[in-house]
């Protein structure tokens, strides 16, 4: 588990089993594999639902990679979304990060410190070299979100899904 500074939000890397649980709306073996409190009917974070059975068949493939996809963010103590890469560091120390916050608790600083954590966390890893992030240009909140913990932005790409994004970059301290 990381915390952050203010101990507020917790940050917990998901195993298949947990992945599986959050996918399923399983709030009660989700519970049982992570112990954060979570909703009988688990709703995962917007943007990740699709995202979990693949998230999910990489880390029960490859279970020593699964702190190089997605954690759970918890405030204090209760599920409160997700944050976490697409995998380990490529060959140049890139690691992308990605976010979502259930509904009822956006605008709170939970992206923002949850953000904050996983970076922190990255950098500890000396393979790390900069972290990145794809953001559709629609998404401002995401956008301060990012700006607030040190990135900017670097240039534009193309997401399959949601078309053109904003590439926002933070280098290692």
């Amino acid at each position: 588990m990381v915390t952050t500074g203010a101990g507020r939000v917790g940050l917990l890397p998901l195993s298949a089993g947990a992945l599986d649980a959050l996918a399923a709306h399983d709030g009660l073996r989700f519970r049982a594999i992570t112990g954060s409190a979570a909703e009988d009917d688990l709703r995962p974070p917007p943007l990740m639902q699709d995202a979990l059975p693949f998230v999910a068949e990489q880390v029960r493939s490859h279970p020593d990679s699964a702190r190089w996809w997605m954690w759970a963010i918890t405030l204090d103590g209760r599920f409160a979304g997700t944050v976490g890469f697409a995998g380990a560091p490529d060959a140049d120390g890139v690691v992308q990060v990605g976010y979502s916050v259930v509904p009822e608790l956006q605008g709170h600083g939970v992206a923002t410190d949850a953000l904050r954590a996983i970076v922190a966390w990255a950098f500890d890893h000396p393979e790390v070299r900069r972290v990145r992030a794809m953001i559709p240009p629609w998404n401002a909140p995401s956008i301060r979100v990012t700006e607030k913990v040190g990135f900017a932005r670097s240039g534009t790409d193309h997401d399959d899904e949601v078309g053109e994004v904003y590439v926002y970059a933070l280098e290692r301290p």
